[in-house]
């Protein structure tokens, strides 16, 4: 089953991103690392694609944010990746 990622940013509406143009919509296409499976070398960008193949907690890093398996209430949430602003970087767009 395929994981959607959840952006979170205070005072703004969160953002839900289950493909990866929308996550490239959300937080930039240079921002998406994608997982090497060695044999065949990293995943390239594909708007329409799921978000199997890319590499969530490098890529919340890159983008200056904190990756979660909790929801805002402190929840374990199995399905959805949660991204939280880094402190001490800023927020963005």
């Amino acid at each position: 089953m395929c994981s959607g990622v959840i952006i979170h940013r205070p005072g703004q509406e969160d953002i839900r991103c289950d493909t990866q143009g929308e996550l490239a919509q959300a937080i930039g296409v240079e921002n998406i690392v994608f997982i090497d499976y060695s044999d065949f070398g990293p995943s390239t960008f594909e708007p329409t694609v799921c978000l199997c193949p890319v590499d969530l907690g490098s890529t919340a890093d890159l983008a200056g944010y904190v990756m979660s398996d909790k929801d805002p209430g402190d929840k374990y949430d199995p399905f959805d990746a949660h991204f939280y602003p880094a402190k001490g970087r800023g927020e963005k767009p």
